[in-house]
């Protein structure tokens, strides 16, 4: 029902943007969204502080190819929501623990996933408005 902005804490993957796309072809970046959408699972590890949000996105319109799994300090984690091609996590059992991530990723390659640490909501952060 809302959008909300929130600070970027941390960017896990990728490792570097997305290469330009030529402008020529459509749609853009069609190879690289094929290889991704048949890449091998892989995985990624990450740890956060307890409250924070884990946001993990394909970059790619590989849609229905595109699944990720994540657990925090061993236990499986549901999302908190799920749209298209993201998922998004909090730790629900870490209390005041840091949350140890590991998370697996299918159909997609991990230089067009996104996993993002998003600042524990309530984190003080900027904010603005447009004038009248």
């Amino acid at each position: 029902g809302s959008y909300g902005l929130m600070p970027i804490a941390e960017v896990i993957s990728p490792a570097k943007a997305l290469p330009l796309s030529s402008g020529r072809a459509y749609p853009p970046r069609f190879a690289l969204m094929m290889s991704a959408a048949n890449h091998l699972p892989w995985d990624s590890h990450a740890r956060t502080p307890s409250n924070a949000l884990l946001v993990v996105s394909s970059l790619l319109p590989t849609y229905a190819q595109f699944a990720v799994t994540a657990t925090a300090n061993g236990v499986p984690q549901r999302p908190l929501s799920k749209f298209a091609n993201t998922a998004v996590f909090r730790c629900n059992d870490c209390g005041q623990s840091s949350a140890n991530w590991d998370i697996s990723v299918q159909g997609g390659a991990p230089e067009s996933t996104s996993i993002t640490v998003l600042a524990a909501p309530g984190t003080p952060s900027a904010s603005a408005s447009l004038s009248p």
